[in-house]
């Protein structure tokens, strides 16, 4: 059945190319030629008992109170997560209770940061995703500061990086998620301060380029077909 599959997706006749050629598949790659390389020789991105899994659905401090709460959102899917951690009912990511490595990914190639929830407008994707992220991990009792690896990543094409910096800050970060909570008056504040601000400051955020990762996997003996299902990708993307 893999092999009817594979040969359907390959056929450009009856599926569009984007199908595969698109960053969620081109993060799995990547996330797994790291992954396959770190069983035989360290690699910076995988810790020790370290995995991955593609779209993760990431619980958060801001989900409905009550039916019909006009601040809530749902679930937030992330494209990649490394590290430790379980995979609970619908795909739901629970960190460890001794992780030491969580990192949240967005993959980017043509597309921006989301701009916001539909009950929070100015919430965008990077402030959501950091936020996910402290709440899950806080939720495990885990200490911001026994993390070894801890963050936010967003990879995008080197031509657009200056498209996401000012989005992946920890100031703009920190100002996204504080108007989110002053919504809520001061329901929200304790955590804000006590649970939030202690796990930012621990996080690493910000952008990294499909290229530095690229030259990175060829460094260390990656074929070239990576590069060139990149390239593929950013065809397709209208990015070249």
């Amino acid at each position: 059945m893999i092999e009817t599959i594979a040969r359907i997706l390959s056929d450009h006749s009856v599926v569009l190319p984007t199908e595969i050629y698109n960053e969620g598949w081109l993060l799995r790659l990547v996330l797994d030629w790291y992954f396959q390389r770190a069983k035989t020789s360290p690699q910076a991105i995988f810790h020790k008992d370290s995995r991955w899994f593609s779209e993760g659905s990431l619980s958060s401090q801001f989900l409905a109170r009550c039916r019909g709460d006009k601040l809530a959102e749902a679930h937030t899917s992330a494209d990649g997560v490394v590290g430790h951690f379980k995979i609970a009912q619908r795909s739901e990511i629970r960190p460890s209770s001794n992780a030491k490595q969580l990192l949240i990914i967005e993959a980017k190639l043509s597309s921006k940061l989301s701009t916001g929830t539909t009950n929070a407008r100015g919430y965008d994707q990077a402030a959501r995703s950091v936020g996910c992220l402290a709440h899950i991990a806080s939720k495990a009792e885990l200490n911001p500061n026994d993390f070894s690896c801890y963050g936010f990543y967003v990879i995008v094409p080197c031509k657009r990086k200056s498209d996401f910096t000012a989005q992946t800050t920890k100031a703009s970060i920190r100002k996204k998620v504080k108007e989110r909570v002053n919504a809520y008056g001061a329901e929200k504040l304790v955590w804000y301060h006590k649970t939030f601000l202690p796990h930012l400051e621990a996080m690493d955020v910000g952008v990294i380029t499909w290229e530095k990762l690229l030259c990175d996997m060829e460094s260390n003996g990656a074929e070239k077909k990576y590069r060139d299902f990149y390239t593929t990708c950013c065809k397709y993307a209208n990015l070249l």
